[in-house]
């Protein structure tokens, strides 16, 4: 990726709405997908190059407000409004 460059694509779709002011997404380690949290408690991860949804986790009861995946790329963390931590395997 370069700095300063346009947009190089975007994601989102049917069922997904961010469910707060703010929300945190975070980009694979490969930089082939990124994962965001919705506002009805399920984790979105979409291929970045097709644009298309690869899955939804369900486990939140609430607002995903955050996520992350770890610098290794087997784990993906989410936290929801009701203060729920899930870490993803």
């Amino acid at each position: 990726m370069r700095k300063g460059g346009g947009v190089v694509g975007t994601v989102g779709g049917e069922g997904f709405h961010v469910g707060c002011d703010w929300s945190r997404v975070s980009l694979s380690p490969s930089a082939e997908e990124v994962v965001g949290g919705g506002g009805e408690g399920g984790v979105h991860i979409w291929n970045i190059v097709s644009g298309v949804s690869e899955g939804v986790l369900r486990g939140h009861s609430s607002t995903v407000a955050a996520v992350s995946w770890h610098p290794g790329g087997g784990n993906i963390v989410s936290v929801d409004k009701s203060k729920t931590c899930i870490i993803w395997g």
